[in-house]
């Protein structure tokens, strides 16, 4: 009876063994593998925006670098855009866009810096079917910051429209120039906002008669087209006297290019704006979207008709929306679509699938649900109707948004962004001032924390879909400092490539960082011989059931 008990206790044993095996062997599936991770940049602030793969899995990266930016305002092999060199203060923070090219294993071909002598941006990146490399982004021509006393002409500034002939005084002896065709616009109680052609002073009004001058960075929407090389072939700007910004760039199935971003449609309002290029560079047609005053597009992509769609913020109110939109080929709005969760929802990335369904994901800010904003992707089929929306957020359920995706060639959908780190900060000191208790923090003076102080920083995150929507994984890159993801792409194996910016890692107050996990083609090998495992280790646990009831029985006898 004794034996008896025993192996069944051995059989138990063998099965729960067999089951953990398999789970555990399961989870591992189910995790991506990291094939490296490579940080790029100076001592300064670097960041990659935007990631592309060419047809040799070669990896394309642009973003901004402030390590490298050459503000001499000379014409040289990179430094082209001489328009942009006008003068600036010495406290201005410069930098120029960034292109580097990587092999599929993270070795660096080349680089390339372009920009003129402030802070220009690289965020887009696409390539065509020849390896050509498309970049967009911006080009600015005025950053600047100063305070005066105004005097006698508080009161006259205060008044909206035409500038008072002392008010340009004023702002002559202050190292400010405006024309006598500028304008006051009021924007608040205590704001004003001056228009002098394309500088646009935002001006902060306080009772003492003293104003806090801004001039807002204006800037051009930039495209550059560049060979498989890194010679420039040609650029673009685009200039509608205030902010435009290219911020995607998608290629149709001719090649030509097609690029969104946001620009000024008047009377202070900012609008959704995509341009389509040729080839070489012609425009083929311009289209700006919007009905608020502040309506912007991140993201675009084309669908294997060729039509093209695009997603971003939609103000409504005291709420924002994300927004799609979709134009047939030659510039036709074909429907759009807003989508609210209660808060301010933005659409940071669109990507179609093989079936032309348009997945965007962004960030949502979910009121009353005890969340403060999430990542949100949403589905939608070819005519605009919703199919799933997903929201995911991080441990601390605080701060989290999805700022990019791609689709597989299983159409499962990869979002990369960044998720909230919240730390106990533990070198505090309690101080109590007029019976109220404070907490100072060591290292920052004159400054006291009503709460005990926490640090709050960021970890990359990316999030794996079924076309379904459900979570195949998740999975967090960081360390100590601010690490985000900014891009994503997927290369001819399926291999997940991701860009963005690391303060944990790198040499600098931020570089350029990309991430390559293995996808679904690659992972069948390591797959297979999981697999294989699995069952060797099934087989062996079997042999070894047999073998204990065989003794047992003879044991019996």
């Amino acid at each position: 009876m004794q034996n008896k008990i025993k192996s069944k206790a051995h059989i138990t044993f063998c099965f729960f063994a067999l089951l953990t095996g398999i789970l555990v062997m399961g989870s591992a599936i189910a995790e991506p593998v990291k094939l490296w991770d490579k940080p790029t940049g100076g001592s300064d602030r670097d960041e990659g925006y935007g990631v592309a793969v060419d047809s040799d899995n070669n990896i394309i990266v642009v973003g901004v670098t402030e390590s490298f930016a050459r503000s001499s305002g000379d014409e040289d092999e990179d430094m082209w855009l001489i328009k942009y060199t006008l003068a600036r203060s010495s406290e201005d923070r410069d930098g120029d866009i960034w292109l580097i090219k990587y092999t599929p294993d993270g070795t660096v071909l080349w680089n390339k810096t372009a920009g003129g002598v402030y802070m220009d941006e690289g965020y887009g990146v696409a390539v065509d079917s020849n390896n050509n490399i498309i970049i967009t982004g911006s080009i600015s021509y005025g950053d600047y910051g100063d305070s005066f006393f105004l005097g006698q002409y508080y009161s006259q500034f205060l008044k909206e429209g035409k500038v008072h002939d002392g008010l340009i005084k004023a702002f002559e002896d202050n190292n400010i120039t405006l024309s006598k065709d500028a304008k006051i616009t009021k924007r608040s109680d205590n704001v004003r906002e001056i228009t002098d052609g394309k500088m646009i002073y935002e001006v902060h009004v306080f009772n003492d008669k003293r104003l806090h001058i801004h001039a807002l960075r204006n800037s051009d929407m930039l495209t550059i087209k560049y060979d498989s090389s890194g010679n420039m072939l040609w650029n673009k700007t685009v200039d509608r006297n205030a902010w435009d910004y290219g911020k995607s760039v998608a290629i149709d199935s001719s090649n030509n290019i097609i690029v969104a971003g946001h620009a000024p449609l008047g009377l202070g309002e900012i609008g959704g704006l995509i341009i389509k290029y040729d080839t070489q560079g012609n425009m083929l047609w311009n289209k700006t979207a919007g009905k608020s005053s502040s309506d912007e597009l991140y993201s675009i992509a084309v669908d294997s008709n060729n039509n093209i769609i695009a997603a971003g913020f939609m103000r409504y109110s005291d709420i924002g929306n994300v927004w799609v939109i979709k134009y047939d080929s030659n510039g036709n709005m074909l429907w759009y679509k807003t989508a609210s969760m209660g808060g301010w929802d933005r659409g940071y990335g669109i990507a179609v699938d093989s079936s032309n369904n348009i997945i965007v994901t962004g960030s949502a800010n979910i009121r009353y649900s005890g969340r403060k904003v999430c990542v949100l992707t949403m589905k939608y089929d070819s005519f605009g109707n919703l199919l799933w929306n997903k929201t995911a957020s991080g441990i601390h359920n605080s701060f989290d948004s999805g700022k990019s995706v791609a689709v597989d060639s299983n159409d499962n959908i990869i979002v990369v962004g960044y998720t909230e780190r919240i730390k106990a900060i533990e070198n505090y000191e309690i101080v109590v001032l007029e019976n109220a208790t404070y907490y100072a923090v060591e290292g920052i003076e004159s400054f006291y924390y009503t709460e005990p102080p926490v640090k709050r920083n960021y970890e990359l995150w990316t999030i794996k879909y079924d076309p379904s929507g459900n979570v195949i994984w998740n999975k967090t890159e960081g360390g100590i400092d601010r690490d985000m993801g900014f891009g994503v792409a997927i290369d001819q194996n399926n291999n997940i490539i991701i860009t963005g910016e690391t303060n944990s890692f790198g040499a600098g107050k931020g570089d350029v960082w990309v991430i390559k996990y293995t996808g679904d083609m690659e992972r069948q090998k390591q797959d297979m011989n999981i697999y294989l495992i699995t069952g060797a280790l099934i087989l062996i646990l079997i042999l070894l059931i047999i073998m204990m009831i065989r003794r047992n029985k003879k044991t019996m006898k």
